[in-house]
């Protein structure tokens, strides 16, 4: 028996590849089908893994007419291995049919590549037939390139991205600095294109729901997608400022502005919300407190060290006003009457300033040791203190001090637009929410250390210093927590703008820093 060797040859060039049947004798025989191993083809944007596999099958003929034989002779033929064997061909005229199968343009799993150019020839056991397999014309491979770091803003530190169409979903992942790309994407083809873009808190998600590529064949382009700006996940680091002097506590006043009590440095600096300083101005010694009057814009300081409050009008300080003796004023207040509450943490008591510096009749109001921060219920004028030293906090209205008892040294307070009362209990980590009248409503276990707290006055949602971790924890309006984020170091005070960012205050040594978080 004599065996016949027929050379299927492919290359990258620019005429179509080709294939080659060599036969030289009479009788029966074996067929040796060989491919070259690198298959490549130069026009259309084809890429040598574009191509899976070979179908090559024999039909005999009979009758005029070429049928598949009573036992099938086909076979199947792998770049990987380029050979196919036809064993005992008896004589007679054959006609060879080759399918290419691969990867169209990166989207299709399992496509014939030359359906409209079929690859045929027939042959007799002894000629030298030649069959041409041309790929058919296909759309255009494209590169998508993805977001990197001058795209990005600088809180992500990773991206996943996706393309959907149909069932098919191609997914990458990368970092912002080493930038991403999907490559030999198919042309006139509606993608679904998302960006998971992450932070060390978090992801937030993008989409362009339609993401077309217009078909252009025989072209290599890089397409750059414009997606729409990816919002930072709550609690994402995105800004620290540094300010001299101890940062300890914050307010925001109705222009967007900062105001920060540096209690190391005995000033009070007025920044934008890029961080830039707009103002430094010196106050009394050892500044706790600072509140920001909505309506007209003054801004009160309270000087724990020198018993001393300082009025700020249009960045310059108006007055000061003594509070009385050592009574080491703290957290402060501003009612809808221009009134500034006062805790004063020495005296147990909290003081009501005028405008003009006058306390009104019955001030300062006896509430308990220690008392701290001040909050005012937005309603009904209702005055509430936490005091820390014998763990109680007070209600004042109609000048009637009513004191409840509340355990573990309750610091920070918040009273929210609905009048829920947030109270944090620094020893124990506990938040409480309290009824308007006071009762208790539930609590949250944060974490020790607790200290200022401030809620967002659209959500409702309670962002508490957690000076355990550096950081701040959010609680939903209904009392779930949310997670805990870092901030600044030894967080103090805490506040949250127009643009629901929260701002949070805190030192080392003599150096503050403020730190902007995302909602």
């Amino acid at each position: 028996m004599k065996r016949l060797l027929a050379a299927f040859l492919l290359a990258g060039c620019a005429t179509p590849p080709a294939a080659t049947f060599v036969l030289g004798a009479d009788g029966r025989a074996d067929v040796t089908i060989r491919l070259a191993p690198t298959v490549q083809a130069a026009a259309r944007a084809w890429h040598g893994a574009d191509v899976f596999a070979y179908d090559v099958n024999l039909l005999v003929e009979q009758e005029g007419a070429f049928v598949d034989p009573p036992a099938s002779l086909t076979a199947v033929v792998l770049p990987a291995n380029p050979r196919a064997v036809f064993t005992g061909l008896a004589p007679g005229r054959y006609e060879a049919h080759v399918t290419a199968r691969g990867n169209q343009g990166g989207t299709a799993a399992d496509t014939v590549l030359n359906a409209t150019k079929p690859a045929v020839v027939a042959f007799t056991l002894g000629e030298s037939p030649t069959v041409a397999v041309a790929l058919d014309d296909v759309p255009f491979s494209a590169t998508v390139r993805l977001p990197g770091t001058a795209d990005l803003p600088k809180w992500a530190t990773k991206v996943d991205a996706k393309l959907i169409a149909g069932a098919r979903t191609i997914p990458l992942t990368y970092t912002p600095a080493q930038g991403g790309h999907f490559a030999n994407v198919r042309g006139d083809v509606h993608y679904q294109l998302s960006l998971a873009v992450y932070s060390p808190t978090g992801k937030t998600t993008v989409t362009i729901p339609d993401f077309v590529i217009p078909r252009q064949d025989g072209l290599e382009t890089v397409v750059t997608p414009v997606f729409p700006t990816p919002d930072p996940p709550t609690g994402t680091l995105l800004n620290t400022y540094a300010v001299p002097g101890g940062a300890f506590a914050v307010a925001v006043d109705g222009a967007d502005h900062l105001w920060v009590a540096n209690n190391k440095g005995n000033t009070a600096t007025k920044l934008d919300l890029a961080g830039h300083v707009l103002a430094t101005l010196g106050v009394g010694t050892k500044p706790s407190g600072v509140a920001v009057d909505r309506a007209d814009g003054t801004v009160w300081v309270t000087n724990l060290n020198s018993s001393t409050v300082s009025k700020i009008v249009n960045d310059a300080v108006v007055a000061t006003y003594a509070t009385g003796g050592f009574s080491f004023p703290g957290g402060v207040a501003v009612d809808a009457d221009h009134t500034a509450w006062i805790g004063l943490a020495f005296a147990g008591a909290v003081a009501a300033l005028k405008p003009d510096g006058q306390s009104l009749p019955g001030a300062p109001f006896a509430t308990g040791g220690g008392t701290a921060a001040v909050a005012i219920d937005p309603t009904n004028g209702t005055v509430w203190a936490v005091n820390k030293d014998d763990n109680s906090y007070s209600r004042i209205a109609g000048g009637v001090v009513t004191k409840y008892l509340m355990a573990n040294g309750p610091a920070g307070l918040a009273i929210a637009p609905d009048r829920t009362i947030w109270i944090a209990s620094t020893t124990d980590g506990v938040l409480h929410r309290l009824n308007s009248d006071g009762s208790q409503a539930g609590v949250t276990q944060l974490i020790s250390g607790t200290s200022a707290v401030a809620v967002d006055p659209t959500s409702g949602a309670a962002w508490v210093g957690a000076q355990a971790i550096n950081g701040v924890s959010k609680v939903n309006a209904n009392g779930t927590l949310v997670g805990h984020f870092p901030a600044a170091t030894f967080p103090a005070g805490v506040a949250i703008d127009a643009h629901h960012h929260v701002w949070v205050v805190g030192n080392i040594g003599v150096q503050g820093f403020v730190s902007e978080l995302a909602p």
